[in-house]
Protein backbone atom coordinates (compact mmCIF):
# COMPACT_ATOMS: atom_id res chain seq x y z
CA UNK A 1 0.00 0.00 0.00
CA UNK A 2 1.10 3.74 -1.15
CA UNK A 3 0.22 7.20 -0.13
CA UNK A 4 -0.06 10.14 -2.78
CA UNK A 5 2.37 12.66 -1.03
CA UNK A 6 2.36 15.37 -4.04
CA UNK A 7 0.05 15.71 -6.50
CA UNK A 8 0.77 17.68 -9.51
CA UNK A 9 -1.64 19.67 -10.86
CA UNK A 10 -2.96 19.73 -14.58
CA UNK A 11 -0.93 21.67 -17.14
CA UNK A 12 -2.79 24.66 -18.82
CA UNK A 13 -1.50 27.48 -21.48
CA UNK A 14 -0.83 30.39 -19.73
CA UNK A 15 -2.87 33.16 -21.36
CA UNK A 16 -1.76 36.53 -23.03
CA UNK A 17 -3.63 39.28 -24.74
CA UNK A 18 -0.40 41.47 -24.72
CA UNK A 19 3.20 40.75 -25.70
CA UNK A 20 5.77 41.32 -22.70
CA UNK A 21 6.31 37.80 -22.08
CA UNK A 22 7.82 37.71 -24.99
CA UNK A 23 11.18 39.45 -23.91
CA UNK A 24 12.43 37.09 -21.72
CA UNK A 25 12.36 34.68 -24.32
CA UNK A 26 14.15 35.64 -27.44
CA UNK A 27 17.81 37.22 -28.49
CA UNK A 28 17.24 40.10 -30.89
CA UNK A 29 17.54 39.02 -34.27
CA UNK A 30 13.84 36.87 -33.35
CA UNK A 31 12.30 40.39 -31.94
CA UNK A 32 11.83 41.87 -35.08
CA UNK A 33 9.52 38.86 -36.20
CA UNK A 34 7.04 39.78 -33.59
CA UNK A 35 7.34 43.21 -33.41
CA UNK A 36 3.28 44.52 -34.72
CA UNK A 37 2.15 40.97 -34.12
CA UNK A 38 2.68 37.39 -32.77
CA UNK A 39 3.15 34.90 -34.93
CA UNK A 40 0.55 32.34 -33.61
CA UNK A 41 -0.12 29.14 -34.02
CA UNK A 42 3.89 28.14 -33.81
CA UNK A 43 6.44 26.55 -31.95
CA UNK A 44 9.64 28.35 -31.24
CA UNK A 45 13.00 26.84 -30.86
CA UNK A 46 15.39 28.17 -27.90
CA UNK A 47 19.43 27.80 -29.44
CA UNK A 48 20.03 24.89 -26.49
CA UNK A 49 16.80 22.84 -27.46
CA UNK A 50 17.89 22.57 -30.95
CA UNK A 51 21.64 21.70 -30.67
CA UNK A 52 20.46 18.86 -28.51
CA UNK A 53 17.72 17.92 -31.31
CA UNK A 54 20.21 18.79 -34.03
CA UNK A 55 23.24 16.34 -32.37
CA UNK A 56 21.05 13.49 -31.68
CA UNK A 57 19.97 12.99 -35.16
CA UNK A 58 22.94 14.55 -37.28
CA UNK A 59 21.04 17.25 -38.89
CA UNK A 60 22.72 17.74 -41.87
CA UNK A 61 24.50 15.06 -42.07
CA UNK A 62 23.96 11.39 -43.59
CA UNK A 63 25.28 9.17 -40.55
CA UNK A 64 25.55 5.65 -39.36
CA UNK A 65 23.10 6.28 -36.53
CA UNK A 66 19.88 8.64 -38.94
CA UNK A 67 19.36 5.91 -41.43
CA UNK A 68 16.19 5.03 -38.80
CA UNK A 69 13.69 7.16 -37.17
CA UNK A 70 14.80 8.68 -33.86
CA UNK A 71 12.93 11.03 -31.60
CA UNK A 72 12.69 12.67 -28.04
CA UNK A 73 10.99 14.86 -26.09
CA UNK A 74 10.51 18.70 -26.40
CA UNK A 75 9.65 20.48 -22.85
CA UNK A 76 9.09 24.08 -22.29
CA UNK A 77 5.13 26.04 -22.23
CA UNK A 78 2.63 26.85 -24.38
CA UNK A 79 0.87 30.46 -24.25
CA UNK A 80 -2.67 30.70 -25.48
CA UNK A 81 -2.88 33.98 -27.30
CA UNK A 82 -6.43 36.05 -26.57
CA UNK A 83 -7.18 39.40 -28.98
CA UNK A 84 -10.20 40.04 -30.49
CA UNK A 85 -8.81 39.18 -33.73
CA UNK A 86 -8.68 35.53 -32.25
CA UNK A 87 -11.68 33.12 -33.05
CA UNK A 88 -12.60 32.38 -29.49
CA UNK A 89 -13.31 29.20 -30.26
CA UNK A 90 -9.90 27.83 -31.52
CA UNK A 91 -6.84 29.53 -29.34
CA UNK A 92 -4.44 30.60 -30.87
CA UNK A 93 -1.29 28.91 -28.99
CA UNK A 94 2.26 29.20 -29.30
CA UNK A 95 4.51 26.56 -28.03
CA UNK A 96 8.12 27.54 -26.61
CA UNK A 97 10.80 24.92 -26.69
CA UNK A 98 13.37 25.41 -24.03
CA UNK A 99 14.89 22.18 -23.43
CA UNK A 100 14.40 19.14 -25.52
CA UNK A 101 15.47 15.59 -24.46
CA UNK A 102 16.79 12.68 -26.84
CA UNK A 103 15.42 8.94 -26.86
CA UNK A 104 18.64 7.80 -27.43
CA UNK A 105 17.29 4.10 -26.54
CA UNK A 106 14.04 4.20 -28.83
CA UNK A 107 13.74 1.61 -31.38
CA UNK A 108 13.69 2.73 -34.58
CA UNK A 109 13.38 1.65 -38.32
CA UNK A 110 13.23 3.41 -41.50
CA UNK A 111 9.32 4.07 -41.12
CA UNK A 112 9.14 3.30 -37.58
CA UNK A 113 10.05 4.48 -33.62
CA UNK A 114 9.52 2.71 -30.11
CA UNK A 115 9.80 4.42 -27.12
CA UNK A 116 9.86 1.48 -25.29
CA UNK A 117 9.57 1.46 -21.79
CA UNK A 118 12.55 1.30 -20.60
CA UNK A 119 13.11 4.04 -23.21
CA UNK A 120 10.25 6.47 -21.10
CA UNK A 121 12.20 5.14 -17.49
CA UNK A 122 15.11 7.02 -18.81
CA UNK A 123 13.19 9.80 -20.50
CA UNK A 124 11.60 10.76 -16.65
CA UNK A 125 15.06 10.20 -15.24
CA UNK A 126 16.33 12.81 -17.79
CA UNK A 127 13.00 14.74 -17.00
CA UNK A 128 14.12 15.47 -13.34
CA UNK A 129 17.35 16.83 -13.49
CA UNK A 130 15.82 19.81 -16.05
CA UNK A 131 16.92 22.89 -13.40
CA UNK A 132 13.12 24.69 -13.23
CA UNK A 133 14.58 27.72 -13.41
CA UNK A 134 16.50 27.69 -16.38
CA UNK A 135 13.89 25.53 -18.10
CA UNK A 136 10.33 24.74 -17.79
CA UNK A 137 9.74 20.79 -16.71
CA UNK A 138 6.65 20.85 -18.98
CA UNK A 139 6.47 18.07 -21.50
CA UNK A 140 4.91 19.79 -24.55
CA UNK A 141 5.04 17.48 -27.34
CA UNK A 142 7.91 15.36 -29.19
CA UNK A 143 10.18 15.23 -32.04
CA UNK A 144 11.50 12.39 -34.68
CA UNK A 145 12.99 11.71 -37.55
CA UNK A 146 11.88 10.70 -41.02
CA UNK A 147 15.01 9.70 -42.72
CA UNK A 148 16.59 9.70 -46.15
CA UNK A 149 13.76 9.72 -48.82
CA UNK A 150 11.23 9.90 -46.58
CA UNK A 151 8.84 13.19 -46.85
CA UNK A 152 8.42 15.23 -43.52
CA UNK A 153 4.79 14.93 -42.53
CA UNK A 154 2.87 13.74 -40.07
CA UNK A 155 2.28 10.03 -41.05
CA UNK A 156 -0.95 7.26 -40.03
CA UNK A 157 1.60 5.65 -37.24
CA UNK A 158 2.97 9.41 -36.02
CA UNK A 159 -1.09 10.38 -35.87
CA UNK A 160 -1.40 7.23 -33.54
CA UNK A 161 1.36 7.83 -31.24
CA UNK A 162 0.24 11.97 -31.06
CA UNK A 163 -2.79 11.30 -29.85
CA UNK A 164 -1.97 7.93 -27.63
CA UNK A 165 0.61 9.95 -25.73
CA UNK A 166 0.19 13.46 -26.60
CA UNK A 167 -3.10 14.13 -26.77
CA UNK A 168 -4.02 17.59 -25.66
CA UNK A 169 -5.11 20.69 -28.33
CA UNK A 170 -1.48 22.57 -27.22
CA UNK A 171 0.94 19.48 -27.51
CA UNK A 172 3.38 19.78 -30.59
CA UNK A 173 4.27 17.19 -32.86
CA UNK A 174 8.13 18.28 -34.64
CA UNK A 175 9.18 16.25 -37.83
CA UNK A 176 13.01 16.52 -39.28
CA UNK A 177 14.53 15.01 -42.31
CA UNK A 178 18.23 15.04 -41.28
CA UNK A 179 19.61 14.43 -44.68
CA UNK A 180 17.43 17.06 -46.62
CA UNK A 181 17.59 19.45 -43.40
CA UNK A 182 13.87 20.40 -43.31
CA UNK A 183 11.33 20.64 -40.80
CA UNK A 184 7.76 20.61 -40.26
CA UNK A 185 5.77 20.89 -36.94
CA UNK A 186 2.35 19.79 -36.44
CA UNK A 187 -0.18 20.96 -33.63
CA UNK A 188 -2.58 19.66 -31.52
CA UNK A 189 -5.16 15.92 -31.95
CA UNK A 190 -6.52 17.68 -35.46
CA UNK A 191 -2.32 17.58 -36.73
CA UNK A 192 -2.73 21.27 -37.97
CA UNK A 193 1.08 22.41 -39.72
CA UNK A 194 1.69 25.01 -38.27
CA UNK A 195 5.18 27.88 -37.81
CA UNK A 196 8.40 26.35 -36.45
CA UNK A 197 10.96 29.34 -35.70
CA UNK A 198 14.33 28.42 -34.90
CA UNK A 199 16.17 31.05 -32.48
Amino acid sequence: MFKITKETPPYFPKKAKTMPFWESFFEENLKDLFKNQPILDSIYLHKEAFEVIKNHIGFGNDTEDNQVEQGGLLFGEVIEYESEQVNKEKPKLIGIVNHAIAAKTAEGSMRHLHFNHSTWHSLLEEQEKIDDKESKKQLIGWYHTHPKHLQVYFSHIDKENHLTFFEKDWHFGLVLNPQREEIKCFLGNEFEEVWCIVE
